[in-house]
């Protein structure tokens, strides 16, 4: 390829949106960035980064783009004209907060990565230089950006394109109504920018992706790099009748790509919904000029399945058989018949395949009539053949999946636990259940909900094997870990974010350093769950090799589009404690820490408070043996305008009254009990200031604070 020279605009700013919210978050304290990587997200994007038909850089003179003049941009409210969607999500705006979302992205990862690793990973050795992490640097700082078009996606081929020949990254519109996609499409042709400026070689298969991969935090096996890697991601395309050589993001999500082995391997694990139908796998291959969702992709998508050949197959048939796992997600158990167990199905290695589920009746009928709607009307795995182009599909953990059995146009609850099932021997793209399932977490945290997101491969059976048995529920009796009074544990590391997610091994949740303490045969680990490309949760898991009842995971302590970090973890013999971060207000009370800490006999504990974007910490005291949250407490820092500031937790310790003693630094003003700010004197120095919080173990009720300097 081409090796082309940045483009270069110098443009007056465009005035910053007031208020980002969770989208871009300013980084308001210098303990965010070391002192030479000090990125600034907040930054104005410059106004030549918007453009005719959406696209976000002005076109070059040799514009693909229909109805441009050369060198042409047009004012923002044009922008639905000429095929351009009309929509209101398509708008100055909207535009600008995806590009701050992807810089945040970038930054975030790049922060803490070990960049000659990550640019070896995804551009090979000889890429792994620092011009291309100067690249990087520039790109995340907004020095240089990438031109950008918008067109259909028909006509693209393709979610997402990089055309070296002209310097521009090319974007499906359909993308604007999955904007968290957007994101994970451009963060992509933007790892293939990054290797066309780094030399005129092509990196070997798709570069994109591998970047992508790393900077989103997805998990790939050894069997996907591979894939990757030999993946040829080029293709040629013509756009307003001119030949482009392109290199291109089609793996769409819902869709999976068979191994080198041609076997796949399937599993009805639990059955929660109370329809009846079938699930289906069929392939992809030469569908490709039927509009998905249309009666003639669903007729064929139905053949192939009935054909029980490499075009497709029925792989579960809810009305006769059972799943192998019995228990209840919240709702009533509907498990019935016998158990199919583990299945295998041959299809040429390398086929694209996608799931269809019939939620109420068979596939035959849905042949029949391809029209039907209401419960005949199929399902899929791909977004775009669905009613609305809703998503139905999400990942519990890798190999196992999880079908919204209801249209969200006819009053789906989207819990996401209608038909779970193994899908294994392929590799595919598919969101986490957790990012789906909104207010109905309740069903992760049931027995079988956390069966589902640890069970290990060897539990879930040697997919070459016969149909198994049903696989054995540990019952809802938790035992109670043993106490030790005299044993005081803490555990908060001074650096970096310990990342995992529920579909994560103990093994792997070790590897990534997250706190963790041990009571007796009981580990417990905090960290952090990346839910998007933007927004983090906080995650607790609990593991006792002796005790299976101890075995939970908990993602629901903070679920709203504020950033929640677990950060620490504490036993004094009696109660566990974990330390948070959280660094704004969303939601409801009912969706993070404040439905815990309602109750704290003093205001400034019981919520963030003012302002955002600040990181809080929250101590929250934990069931051991459930990991419900019982009690919280917000400690925070705080500004002259009454707006709180971050204020960072780093030790615990339990003092001769039995009070908790906690101790922080504090970016600005340390509080009083009352949570007024304490009064400066001369030798306080600067900020962060050390601080020292007594507070009682009940989270209740502040009986002390200092801080160095203060009185």
């Amino acid at each position: 390829m081409s090796n082309h020279p940045f483009p270069v605009a110098e443009a007056p700013a465009l005035p910053l949106i007031e208020d980002f919210g969770a989208i871009a978050k300013s980084f308001t304290d210098l303990a965010e960035f070391p002192n030479d990587h000090a990125y600034s997200l907040s930054s104005p994007i410059p106004e030549t980064l918007w453009g005719e038909l959406g696209a976000i850089a002005p076109p070059r003179a040799d514009s693909l783009l229909p109805g441009v003049p050369d060198g042409g941009t047009a004012a923002t409210e044009h922008w639905t004209e000429a095929g351009a969607i009309a929509d209101p999500l398509f708008n100055h705006t909207s535009l600008e907060q995806i590009w701050a979302k992807t810089q945040q992205a970038l930054a975030t990862f790049w922060q803490t990565a070990d960049r000659q690793a990550t640019l070896s990973f995804a551009w090979g050795e000889a890429k792994a230089t620092p011009e291309t992490e100067s690249i990087v640097e520039q790109l995340i700082q907004g020095n240089i950006l990438p031109q950008f078009q918008f067109v259909e996606q028909a006509d693209l081929g393709a979610q997402g394109a990089y055309a070296a020949a002209i310097d521009t990254i090319f974007l499906a519109k359909e993308l604007f109504r999955h904007p968290e996609q957007l994101v994970r499409v451009l963060v992509e042709e933007i790892g293939h920018f990054i290797d066309d400026h780094a030399g005129p070689v092509d990196a070997p298969g798709d570069e994109g992706r591998l970047f992508a991969a790393q900077v989103l935090g997805e998990t790939l096996s050894e069997a996907a790099i591979a894939a990757i890697k030999a993946e040829d991601d080029s293709a040629l395309i013509s756009l307003a009748g001119q030949s482009l050589e392109i290199e291109k993001a089609d793996l769409v999500p819902g869709a999976f790509t068979v191994g080198t082995s041609g076997q796949v391997a399937t599993e009805f694990l639990s059955d929660g919904g109370a329809y009846t139908g079938q699930l289906a796998v069929f392939s992809l291959t030469g569908m490709e000029a039927l509009a998905p969702g249309s009666p003639a992709f669903i007729q064929e998508a139905a053949r192939r399945a009935l054909s029980n050949s490499p075009e497709g197959y029925i792989i579960i048939s809810d009305i006769t058989e059972a799943a192998s796992l019995n228990g209840e997600l919240g709702e009533k158990n509907r498990n019935a018949g016998t158990p199919g167990g583990i299945k295998n199905f041959a299809f040429a290695p390398g086929t694209h395949i996608a799931v269809m589920l019939v939620p109420d009746g068979s596939v035959q009928q849905v042949f029949d009539n391809p029209a039907a709607g209401g419960r005949l009307r199929p399902l899929f795995s791909l977004a775009s053949a669905n009613p609305a182009s809703q998503i139905h599909l999400g990942e519990i953990r890798p190999g196992v999946f999880a079908m919204e059995d209801v249209r969200f146009d006819e009053g789906s609850d989207a819990d996401f636990n209608d038909v779970i099932f193994r899908l294994q021997g392929v590799t595919g793209q598919v969101e986490p259940v957790t990012n789906l399932i909104g207010g109905q977490q309740i069903w992760i945290n049931t027995p079988l909900g956390q069966q589902l997101f640890l069970i290990s491969d060897e539990e879930l059976g040697d997919p070459t094997t016969p149909a198994q048995q049903p696989i054995f529920i540990a019952s809802d009796n938790p035992v109670l870990p043993p106490v030790d009074a005299n044993n005081l544990q803490v555990s908060i590391p001074t650096s970096g974010v310990a990342k995992f997610n529920a579909s994560n091994t103990e093994a792997e949740i070790a590897a990534s350093g997250a706190a963790r303490i041990t009571i007796g045969t009981q580990t417990i680990y905090i960290g952090t769950n990346q839910v998007s490309s933007i927004n983090q949760n906080p995650i607790v898991a609990s593991f006792d090799s002796a005790n299976p009842a101890n075995n939970w995971i908990r993602t629901d302590y903070e679920v709203t589009g504020a950033d929640g970090r677990g950060i620490g973890i504490a036993w004094d013999g009696t109660s566990l404690y974990g330390v948070f971060t959280v660094d704004g207000t969303q939601g409801t009370p009912a969706e993070d820490f404040r439905r815990a800490a309602a109750t704290a006999e003093q205001a400034w504990l019981r919520s963030y408070g003012q302002g955002g974007g600040a990181k809080v910490s929250v101590l929250a005291r934990i069931d051991a043996t459930t990991g419900e949250l019982l009690d919280a407490a917000y400690l925070s820092a705080v500004l002259g305008n009454g707006n709180s500031n971050t204020l960072t937790v780093e030790d615990i310790n339990v003092n001769a009254t039995g009070h908790l003693v906690i101790s922080a630094q504090s970016f600005f003003r340390p509080r009083r009990p009352d949570g007024t700010a304490l009064t400066e004197t001369a030798t306080a120095g600067s900020s962060p200031f050390a601080y020292t919080v007594e507070i009682t173990p009940d989270l209740k009720r502040v009986k002390s604070t200092s801080a160095v300097g203060f009185v």
